[in-house]
């Protein structure tokens, strides 16, 4: 694994550098629930992937639009975001403060935030 990826956003031309070491897993998921994509950038048992798949999903798909994206679970941050019938959802291990990085990278930096 790298130690640091930078990368344009294309519309808004926004730079971003982070460590990507931060990420431990991408998920892109539907509204049903299935999995498009997984990619996890640290080893994890196929058994266990698959019970942290579901569980991840099931909790980000019940919550409400008025809830916010971030929630804990098994040691993770998770910060989701949907986008028409897909989920977008990254888990980190980082602290507190790469929520907000993680979240903009997730919308391109539209996030709401003035920064």
């Amino acid at each position: 694994v790298g130690s640091l990826e930078s990368f344009r956003h294309t519309s808004t031309g926004t730079s971003y550098h982070r460590d990507i070491e931060m990420i431990s897993f991408i998920l892109m998921v539907n509204k049903q629930g299935q999995t498009r994509l997984s990619s996890y950038y640290e080893w994890v048992d196929m058994v266990e992937r698959t019970a942290l798949e579901s569980e991840i999903i099931r909790k980000c798909l019940s919550r409400s639009e008025l809830q916010c994206s971030f929630l804990e679970y098994r040691g993770f941050k998770v910060i989701y975001r949907r986008y028409a019938s897909l989920f977008f959802i990254v888990g980190t291990k980082a602290d507190l403060d790469t929520r907000k990085s993680s979240l903009g990278a997730i919308t391109g930096g539209k996030d709401g935030s003035k920064s």
